[in-house]
């Protein structure tokens, strides 16, 4: 394994226990014959890099080596929704993102007016 893929090893093992459902929610809720469990979005980002080389140059007496290698990432998690389980069956309650919501719609109106912007000029 090279170095880069150690970091990333590395690394992974360590996000592994940081963002869980647990974290987000808690643990199972059980009232009233049903069953309630949370569902999250968990996303890890990871990046590392390593490098090292040599220099052989004509008025140096001996070669000059270097290396170096590094890491990092971060974990987003989110709630997503929740199952809820009962003797009729099973079913997925989505949660609703307002903010994202907002954010997918002023990305829009903000396209559409380029777009309009855009097709105008070249009339």
């Amino acid at each position: 394994m090279n170095q880069a893929q150690e970091i990333l090893q590395s690394l992974s093992e360590k996000f592994a226990g940081t963002a869980s459902v647990k974290q987000v929610y808690g643990e199972p809720i059980q009232a009233g014959g049903r069953t309630v469990v949370p569902v999250a979005r968990v996303q890890y980002f990871l990046g590392g890099g390593g490098g090292s080389g040599e220099h052989k140059g004509e008025h140096v007496e001996r070669p000059l080596s270097g290396g170096g290698g590094g890491g990092g990432g971060w974990v987003k998690a989110a709630p997503a929704g929740a199952l809820e389980i009962s003797e009729t069956g099973v079913r997925f309650i989505h949660f609703s993102d307002a903010t994202r919501i907002a954010k997918l719609c002023i990305g829009g109106v903000t396209a559409l007016l380029v777009l309009s912007r855009l097709l105008g000029r070249r009339r």
